[in-house]
């Protein structure tokens, strides 16, 4: 509502995802939206696709943020992390991670992922990974 200065939420359809046509979509929506600049702009949400530092391009304040769906939530094996782990060893570790997710400080959420390396035991490879997505916990946890 740009009355209210509220700021629109900017979902584009895109036949192949192109950092050039979000931009596009970035740009219409800050046109639609008198009184809000490229700097108003501190939280964003997308799929792995997009790369903070592009993104910073078009929004130099922005906090640039993993969805919870296609890190997480998406069906059928097609989360981001069943994917990257495999679909047995995503099972094992999906819970530890939702909790993760949903975990309130960063002490409450390294618990959840120490569990998840516990889960893993001996299999250094899956430690790795997992240790991989708590350094880019910031990007998805809610706690920050």
């Amino acid at each position: 509502d740009a009355n209210n200065k509220f700021w629109p939420i900017s979902h584009s359809f895109v036949f192949a995802e192109d950092h050039n046509m979000y931009e596009f979509a970035c740009n219409a929506t800050l046109e639609m939206t008198p009184g809000r600049s490229r700097e108003s702009v501190k939280l964003g949400y997308g799929d792995m696709f997009f790369e903070p530092e592009r993104v910073k391009e078009w929004f130099p304040n922005i906090l640039m943020m993993i969805d919870a769906y296609h890190l997480i939530y998406a069906k059928k094996g097609q989360s981001i992390l069943a994917k990257e782990f495999g679909p047995v060893t995503w099972n094992f570790l999906k819970q530890h991670f939702v909790n993760a997710l949903e975990a309130e400080t960063k002490e409450e959420f390294d618990k959840h992922i120490d569990k998840a390396i516990a889960e893993a035991g001996s299999k250094q490879s899956i430690v790795d990974k997992i240790v991989k997505w708590q350094e880019l916990g910031e990007r998805w946890g809610h706690y920050s």
